[in-house]
């Protein structure tokens, strides 16, 4: 599939509009809706292209648990999937969220 641009969106819009071609000024507020729009979408469906694959270092504690921070950018993705990779089939140690609330400060 390929890439849908602001660019052409604010074109089709601008069509839908009765607008022979985009202004060139005045459309700021266009440009912010489109671009909601369009990061809504990519929060909501599965994308391929939206798969990062990020290295993130574990840092263990005393009490047998691990933590570690994500790239800035993961909250961005709808699904995320944490986990170590080890060399068997079926040993990957698969890591969930935690709401901050439950957080124990030690």
């Amino acid at each position: 599939m390929a890439a849908i641009t602001q660019t052409e969106v604010l074109q089709d819009m601008s069509y839908l509009l009765g607008e022979a071609s985009v202004p060139t000024s005045g459309i700021d507020d266009r440009k912010q809706f489109i671009q909601r729009g369009l990061e809504r979408i990519a929060r909501l469906y599965d994308f391929d292209e939206m798969y990062a694959l990020a290295t993130v270092s574990l840092t263990a504690a005393n009490n047998g648990f691990y933590s570690g921070t994500l790239p800035s950018d993961a909250g961005e993705s709808p699904a995320l999937d944490v986990r170590t990779i080890k060399s068997g089939t079926g040993d990957d140690y698969v890591f969930t969220k935690i709401p901050s609330k439950n957080k124990m400060t030690l």
